[in-house]
């Protein structure tokens, strides 16, 4: 499937040619990798990993993620493509479909003005679900609220050497996922994370993610849920989430763990704890 999103991808209208999309360039961390190579592999993690249903708007997904969207190319469209994934489960989940692989031509917008209602919806439903839960604060974990580069920077030398947090490292990066401080960031810190290594372990968190339901397997564990990376938006929805082993593992480089899980992990409602988080 990798090289049939690359064929996709190239054909696309992103303002790139295929020489700068073939052509090895460096990631943070000093990574030397093909922008199509990085950009199919991210593609088809936040997409079609564990949704193998969404293959059949493969065309349609990769023209909006990648030329509307510039997934992979920027992050000035973390919030839609959190919606347009929501959109996507929300389609395949009805008993027909009426779409074809290009998606019938629509776009983001078309697609969001569609389903504005179910979204609604949907938001609030989590909200409720969360709001029933009785909780107990977690005192392995701490939140820092980041609130401009050089309160960031020091977290860049405890991620994963194979694929660190860019915005600790670079300005420009920073400024993009903070909106130019519209966004909110927040680091969320277990209290050994110093202390562990990218060696996988579950001794600490094997309750939580038999809570959740998830695969005892990287990044799934002690390690991933050491030291996580929030995104809000003003309203203070959750707009983007990875763990520190960042794109080592693509299916969980932008939304590792959603609302409902970190409230579970942290044990606080998510909503009331990421709009108050002072410090």
């Amino acid at each position: 499937m990798k090289d049939h999103l690359q064929d996709i991808v190239l054909r696309l209208e992103t303002g790139h040619d295929r020489v700068w999309w073939t052509s090895p360039t460096s990631m943070t961390g000093g990574r030397i990798v093909c922008p199509i190579d990085f950009v199919a592999d991210d593609l088809y993690g936040y997409f079609f990993y564990g949704h193998h249903e969404l293959e059949r708007w493969i065309d349609g997904i990769a023209r909006i993620a990648v030329s509307e969207l510039r997934f992979g190319l920027g992050v000035n469209f973390m919030k839609e493509l959190s919606v347009f994934k929501m959109i996507l489960l929300m389609m395949s989940t009805e008993m027909e479909s009426e779409y074809d692989s290009n998606l019938n031509g629509e776009t983001f917008s078309s697609l969001q003005s569609k389903y504005t209602e179910q979204l609604l919806q949907a938001a609030y439903r989590q909200r409720e679900r969360i709001a029933s839960l009785e909780l107990i604060p977690n005192p392995d974990y701490s939140i820092r609220k980041i609130n401009n580069f050089y309160e960031m920077q020091p977290y860049g030398a405890y991620t994963s050497s194979s694929s660190p947090w860019c915005l600790a490292y670079s300005e420009k990066k920073y400024d993009s996922f903070s909106s130019n401080g519209t966004n909110s960031i927040y680091v969320v810190l277990h209290r050994d994370f110093k202390l562990m290594d990218d060696i996988v372990t579950t001794q600490r968190c094997l309750s939580f993610l038999q809570d959740i339901g998830m695969v005892l397997s990287p990044p799934y564990d002690d390690y991933g849920l050491s030291m996580l990376l929030l995104v809000t938006d003003p309203d203070g929805s959750l707009i983007y989430c990875t763990s520190r082993w960042n794109h080592t593992f693509k299916h969980s480089s932008h939304d590792y763990l959603n609302e409902y899980q970190l409230s579970l992990l942290i044990g606080s409602n998510f909503y009331d704890t990421f709009t108050y988080c002072l410090t």
